[in-house]
């Protein structure tokens, strides 16, 4: 442990390099494989060309194809290397008929839909004339494809597995199965349209809130009772509601029966964490306790069966890596984060040039009941009360904002500490706020002293509290548990037993949440008549995109159609740039 002499608060040396990995694990979960070639001269991908004995006998002696050089060459990155030759049948357009209506609040109706069916798109190799398919449709072959839209609608509603399972006569693999396609669109969609994102930040000022969440995973054995302890950090835009990053700390992409075997047979429990080969993961039972909040460790916690639990230190700075990544262009950013001292080192190690550069605005906020009040005294009070009326006197037609700016600047002169911390708090000047006191997590003397008050007069953290209310209240692995007095909190009647689906159902619902959710109620409950303004989604507050997505759109997007328009039939209105159709 390194302890500050300065603040008293102490941090986890880390592994550089698997940190390293543990970024580029989350950052490549992202990325989509752009096919190539298939044509390697293995076993599996043997290819063959003919030699015809004469013109009636076309198909002569076989003769096996060498490895091709362009099988690790992207049919987007080198679009020169290869060439289009026709779809695998003509595209099909089937009619169904739906009972909706035809407007939100109308009369369910009978309509005869239309849907298109795309065929796979041929493509020929110039180099060794392979032919390959690339499928353009992606529920191409599933089985009740025209149920995606229906599951995926339940699944982000709070339906339950087993309920789903008797409404639909499904089988629990076809629903698991389809999860992982909807987790697979989602990705695609989001990754196509985040190509815009850092145009949109560019143009605008942030005010951003950061948390975790913690939930807890069942346990499959029942010798062994203890749950699994999974925590999500997310950071969200207030204004827009936009979800920038929502990671969780477990990882379903390696090989945990092999990383578990390798720490066992190498004794790495009895090296210092730091010296460890797989230090970003939690590898034994006395280490998971610590990865759960001290408000939760109330019951005995272990590791997953499946899957690798990753530490908190790693997990957190992680999420700000990418982050920082995502908002690289943006002039300015005040980030507010719950009281928690693991985020609060986070930020000061991934951020230390942007806080000194002026362009992070760091804070961390203490909220509960009491708010303010437990920390103003008496003689503080009247102080505020009587600047307050000084500036009432001075300028009858004063505004309540500069009023507050004038409270909040007298507070941010006179900082205090609270208990036995060496860190001088900001107290908030409304006595009735549950926003208790900030810390600003730089010199504020070295700041643009108007961007400070500003700061702290917009300080909130509503934005990550309504995301985290968001997947409590819609997505039912995640809501909070019903106990009884013999469970003590262990087991969850509705929570998951494999974390991977808790990871994937935040990761569907991130996206949806940004592309698809709007703030019609909102609306309609603040504004009467006709002059309300059109509901929009987060992504289209942000800046992002300019048309309301649907599930619909989101199941039917098709990555690899809209790359081969691009890069072979250069149809201009999938480019990703500000004149295409996403805007």
């Amino acid at each position: 442990m390194l302890t500050c002499k300065l603040c008293g608060h102490s941090t986890t040396m880390i592994h550089n390099r698997c940190f390293e990995l543990e970024v580029n694990r989350l950052s490549t979960v992202y990325e989509p494989i752009e096919p190539t070639c298939p044509n390697k001269a293995t076993p599996n991908n043997y290819r063959y060309y003919y030699i015809p004995h004469s013109p009636e006998q076309r198909r002569g002696t076989k003769v096996q194809k060498p490895r091709c050089k362009n099988n690790n060459k992207g049919i987007y990155s080198h679009p020169e290397l290869y060439k289009l030759d026709g779809k695998t049948q003509p595209n099909k357009y089937i009619e169904h008929t739906v009972v909706k209506p035809l407007k939100k609040g109308g009369e369910p109706v009978k309509q005869v839909v239309v849907e298109e069916r795309l065929a796979s798109q041929n493509i020929i190799c110039l180099a060794c004339n392979s032919k390959f398919a690339v499928k353009q449709n992606p529920a191409n072959r599933h089985y009740r494809d025209l149920e995606n839209v229906t599951l995926f609608k339940d699944l982000m509603n709070k339906d339950i597995i087993n309920r789903m399972m008797d409404k639909h006569n499904l089988g629990a693999k076809v629903i698991y199965d389809k999860i992982n396609f909807f987790y697979e669109q989602a990705l695609a969609f989001d990754h196509y349209h985040s190509e815009l994102l850092e145009h949109a930040v560019a143009r605008r000022e942030l005010n951003l809130s950061t948390d975790r969440q913690f939930y807890l995973s069942n346990w499959g054995d029942h010798n062994m009772p203890k749950p699994t302890p999974i925590v999500n950090t997310s950071t969200v835009d207030n204004d827009s509601g936009f979800v920038f990053v929502s990671n969780v700390n477990f990882d379903f992409t390696n090989d945990y029966k092999e990383i578990n075997k390798e720490h066992r047979e190498k004794k790495e429990q009895e090296k210092f964490p730091y010296y460890r080969r797989y230090a970003q993961y939690v590898l034994s039972n006395d280490e998971v306790n610590v990865q759960a909040p001290e408000a939760e460790r109330t019951v005995e916690l272990q590791m997953p069966p499946k899957g690798l639990l990753v530490q908190q230190t790693y997990s957190v700075l992680a999420h700000f890596s990418l982050l920082k990544e995502k908002l690289k262009y943006c002039p300015r950013i005040r980030l507010y984060a719950d009281n928690d001292s693991g985020i609060k080192l986070a930020i000061g190690a991934k951020f230390p040039n942007w806080i000194a550069n002026v362009t992070l605005y760091a804070f961390q906020i203490s909220a509960d009941k009491a708010g303010s009040a437990q920390y103003l005294d008496e003689t503080s009070i009247e102080q505020l009360n009587k600047i307050e009326a000084e500036l009432i006197n001075e300028n009858p037609d004063i505004s309540k904002a500069e009023i507050k700016a004038r409270l909040w600047q007298e507070q941010l002169s006179n900082r205090m500490r609270v208990d036995n911390a060496k860190s001088e708090w900001v107290i908030n000047p409304n006595k009735e706020s549950r926003l208790g006191m900030l810390l600003p997590l730089g010199d504020t003397k070295n700041m643009n002293q108007h961007q400070v008050i500003e700061s702290l007069m917009n300080a909130s953290l509503h934005g990550v509290d309504n995301w985290f209310q968001i997947l409590r209240r819609h997505v039912n692995f995640l809501e909070r548990p019903v106990t009884s007095a013999t469970n003590s909190k262990r087991w969850y009647a509705y929570a998951g037993y494999n974390p991977e689906w808790m990871v994937k159902l935040i990761e569907i619902k991130r996206v949806y949440s940004n592309y698809c959710m709007t703030n019609e109620r909102t609306i309609n409950r603040n504004f009467k008549g006709n002059n309300k303004p059109k509901p929009s989604t987060p992504a289209m507050r942000l800046g992002l995109t300019r048309k309301l997505y649907t599930a619909e759109d989101l199941l039917s997007f098709s990555l690899d159609k809209v790359r081969i328009d691009e890069v072979y039939r250069n149809k201009t209105e999938h480019q990703p740039n500000f004149m295409n159709n996403r805007f």
